[in-house]
């Protein structure tokens, strides 16, 4: 009823479901003002298109999810999981050895998503991105060093073409990593960087569209490394690793010079920040120049706005009366 105009009969419902008729009481006066905020925002989501984001105001936020689920792909994790198996030949193991090696990460990887949750809240965002970034970083070099100091040649496939022989210690030193890696991420990037995205937008105009542009890019940038993998252990074997180290560098550097923390902060407070162009080392100790009202400030706000409105509609009503006289 509301979208097609019919206030006085949508109000009339929330009034009888939520106060006994009463149209005054404060539930449905927020009720009312939801229902319209709400209205406003979809018919304001409608007219919001794709070229908006890359337009002076949304560059920079568009850009920065863009990248945010970009790095999320370069850290290496899907190769780490699509080429466990490859991985783990690497290393020297084979047969059930392999199977089974290969589905403890595949456990450790559900199991350290759940902390991150009270993580992001606890931490902040800045920091759990840049301490994820440099460990994953740590550990994809350490398997590099490892492969490339103890490995030797091999012919197992025709994409693994070097394995660990005879050196438990560093077989098992690689399947440390791997573990260790796979821990860093989902209790960092994993989860955080999909929560990070539909933040930082600041309105809920542009988050619809943005987030599935941003979305794209990491499911493009996850088909290119599913198919270049294969290549780069194929022709540059433990050197693989060190791209993804080196892109776990890149992006710690990339977040804490231009990721702004979200961390308790309003859509309309992120928009500010974004606005006043503040930098993102200075966002977590930013306060916002124009005040956010609390939920309890909103509430009262509204309900005053309605008694306004109301006392206008009984002056229109009265007067239009006076003229039909």
């Amino acid at each position: 009823m509301a979208k097609h105009g019919y206030w006085d009969e949508a109000e009339e419902i929330v009034a009888k479901i939520q106060a006994k008729g009463n149209r005054e009481d404060p539930d449905v006066v927020i009720e009312i003002s939801e229902i319209k905020e709400q209205i406003l925002i979809e018919e304001n989501n409608k007219s919001f298109t794709y070229a908006q984001l890359f337009n002076r105001k949304y560059r920079f936020r568009t850009f920065t999810a863009v990248m945010a689920q970009v790095w999320q792909q370069m850290t290496g994790m899907n190769v780490m999981m699509y080429y466990i198996v490859y991985i783990f030949q690497m290393a020297g193991y084979s047969g059930n050895s392999n199977l089974v090696a290969s589905s403890i990460q595949y456990v450790l990887n559900t199991v350290t998503t759940v902390p991150s949750l009270w993580l992001f809240d606890k931490l902040g965002r800045r920091k759990l991105l840049i301490g994820g970034a440099l460990s994953m970083m740590a550990f994809q070099f350490a398997v590099a060093g490892i492969l490339g100091g103890t490995s030797s040649p091999a012919n197992i496939s025709e994409t693994v073409r070097i394995t660990i022989v005879n050196n438990p210690p560093a077989a098992k030193g690689v399947i440390a990593c791997c573990y260790l890696f796979v821990v860093s991420f989902a209790s960092t990037w994993g989860v955080g960087i999909w929560l990070y995205c539909s933040e930082i937008w600041g309105d809920s105009a542009s988050r619809q569209r943005g987030a599935a542009v941003s979305t794209a890019a990491n499911w493009i940038v996850n088909f290119a490394i599913a198919m270049y993998t294969p290549s780069s252990f194929k022709n540059i074997t433990w050197k693989t690793y060190l791209i993804y180290a080196c892109c776990c560098f890149a992006m710690a550097v990339h977040v804490y010079f231009g990721f702004p923390e979200t961390k308790g902060k309003r859509l309309e407070e992120i928009g500010q920040m974004w606005d006043e162009g503040v930098p993102a080392w200075r966002s977590s100790s930013w306060t916002p120049s124009i005040p956010v009202l609390s939920d309890a400030q909103l509430a009262s706000k509204l309900s005053a706005q309605h008694q306004e409105n109301a006392t206008e509609e009984l002056i229109h009503r009265s007067d239009s009366s006076n003229e039909k006289v």
